[in-house]
């Protein structure tokens, strides 16, 4: 069967042409001096030969940038995890990775057929999107696996917004879901220093879980980075880069 051959807006190549080289380069730029960094208890940066667990909803599936008029259909999206392999990250979360791939493919397929299902009761098909948003699955608990000889656990922590999904006060959106909290204290608990991404549109209530787990160690507020948004992420925490964000 042939596969489908896929079109990007902007331009009629094929090929990946210098403008965009060129464009991927100042996301990166961009990305990278827009990171703002939260706190830092003497654990950034980190040793790129340090073994690391890298865990949570964004870590391969890094929100870009917003939904609805905001979205932008690029040729590669680099996530976090993407991002830490290429510069030569040791992570021992694989299989967690690997398990939170298949939850995340499902809960897309269900997602798309019940869009598809609300379009036929609607007269606007984006009526049907924008009461339906996506929301990312829950990832299996971490284990004493996940974390076996990391000496640092990096959690990447998302939430998609934008046109036609506004942000609600509720557990998973703006406050942390059952699962995130219980990832966050098993860490904790495991006296493992952890750096805690905010992959996020908007805020997220953290005054609770920072209060007990004193292990969190270090945050970044990465927003939504862009394309080359996994790349920055890197290099800032191996301090091949500087966070450069500021907040209001």
């Amino acid at each position: 069967m042939k596969s489908r051959e896929w079109n990007y807006s902007g331009t009629v190549e094929k090929n990946i042409s210098i403008r965009e080289q060129v464009h991927h380069i100042l996301a990166r730029k961009v990305a990278e001096e827009a990171v703002v960094l939260l706190k830092n208890e003497a654990v950034l940066p980190l040793s790129v030969d340090m073994p690391v667990a890298l865990l949570g909803s964004g870590a391969q599936k890094t929100v870009k940038g917003g939904i609805g008029s905001g979205d932008v259909n690029n040729r590669r999206t680099i996530s976090v995890c993407q991002g830490m392999l290429e510069a030569g990250a040791v992570i021992t979360s694989r299989e967690w990775l690997g398990d939170y791939e298949k939850r995340y493919e499902q809960a897309r397929k269900a997602w798309k057929e019940l869009v598809l299902e609300e379009t036929k009761r609607v007269e606007n098909p984006f009526d049907a999107y924008a009461k339906n948003p996506f929301c990312f699955p829950e990832g299996r608990a971490v284990r004493e696996q996940d974390i076996k000889g990391a000496e640092a656990a990096v959690y990447v922590l998302s939430r998609i917004s934008g046109e036609g999904s506004d942000r609600r006060e509720e557990r998973g959106d703006y406050e942390l879901s059952f699962r995130e909290q219980e990832d966050l204290m098993f860490l904790n608990e495991k006296k493992i220093p952890v750096v805690l991404l905010l992959n996020t549109g908007g805020p997220v209530e953290l005054s609770d879980i920072l209060g007990r787990a004193e292990n969190i160690r270090a945050g970044l507020s990465i927003s939504q980075p862009g394309q080359a948004g996994g790349t920055a992420v890197a290099g800032i925490l191996f301090g091949r880069g500087t966070p450069s964000g500021k907040l209001t």
